[in-house]
């Protein structure tokens, strides 16, 4: 059994971060590394690191980080057409305008559920990661019945 004591109390509170706390921390300290490997690569140095074996792993993270982040976009789209017209003027690439409509449609259907017949503006709610308490839901009979012959 591990006995804690109050310093790895606070340790352990540390290290316990959120999956972007600790992307952003990941990346924080990793940064000279990506510098080591830029000199390297123009000749400028070499690489300092002991452990091949870590460093590549860590290189494979951020090499991966990098080719799939994207630059943020600042654009202002109220319809699809806004969309077409930023991938037009080259304020987005076409694989960007076509992830932006993706969410624009996600947005727009999100918005339409509370307009639902029968819905009475209701809404719903997005419990993300168990992080609001469970209502509980309300169930009404129906008021009508419709018979049918298959």
């Amino acid at each position: 059994m591990v006995k804690l004591t109050k310093a790895k109390v606070e340790e352990v509170k540390t290290v316990r971060h959120t999956a972007q706390e600790l992307k952003q921390y990941f990346l924080d300290n990793a940064q000279p590394l990506v510098k080591e490997y830029i000199d390297a690569a123009l000749g400028k140095g070499e690489l300092k690191s002991t452990n091949m074996s870590a460093r590549e792993e860590v290189w494979g993270v951020l090499k991966q980080l990098m080719l799939n982040s994207s630059d943020k976009l600042d654009i202002d789209i109220n319809s699809a057409q806004d969309v077409l017209k930023a991938v037009s003027n080259g304020k987005c690439t076409f694989a960007e305008g076509e992830k932006l409509l993706e969410m624009y449609k996600k947005m727009s259907d999100i918005e339409n559920v509370g307009a639902l017949p029968g819905t009475a503006g209701a809404g719903f709610t997005i419990n993300i990661l168990g992080a609001q308490k469970e209502e509980p839901i309300e169930v009404t009979q129906p008021t009508k019945v419709i018979d049918h012959e298959v």
